[in-house]
């Protein structure tokens, strides 16, 4: 399985406690799409947490945030009923989402910081 998760946010001995082994009867596939939504949704916030102001990127960055950030259950997809449903912390993944990001943008800082000195 791909494990978008694990960029940073999960490892894998977490992920595979968390989840049911596929085959088993309590992996049914609403528990597959429901990985595959919360899958797209990092790869979404890790693909575009810096993407210019007004862009299609930062919008969907911005959706896909807002999603994560909601304790709704009003929808069946909503991010706190697939966390409940795969028996994730969503405050686990909130945290590594956070963290990512703080890395990332501090790594993207530097690194432009590092370009630039070399220009001069």
């Amino acid at each position: 399985m791909n494990r978008v998760l694990l960029g940073g946010v999960m490892d894998e001995d977490k992920l595979q406690r968390c989840l049911p082994q596929p085959g088993s009867s309590e992996w049914i596939p609403e528990k597959h799409l429901m990985l595959a939504v919360l899958e797209d949704a990092v790869r979404v916030f890790q693909k575009h947490c810096l993407s210019p102001m007004g862009s299609r990127g930062r919008k969907d960055f911005e959706e896909d945030e807002r999603w994560i950030a909601s304790n709704s259950t009003r929808r069946p997809l909503s991010f706190k009923n697939i966390c409940d449903a795969l028996d994730l912390n969503p405050a686990y993944i909130r945290d590594g989402l956070e963290k990512w990001r703080s890395g990332y943008v501090d790594e993207t800082i530097e690194h432009a910081r590092t370009q630039q000195s070399r220009r001069h």
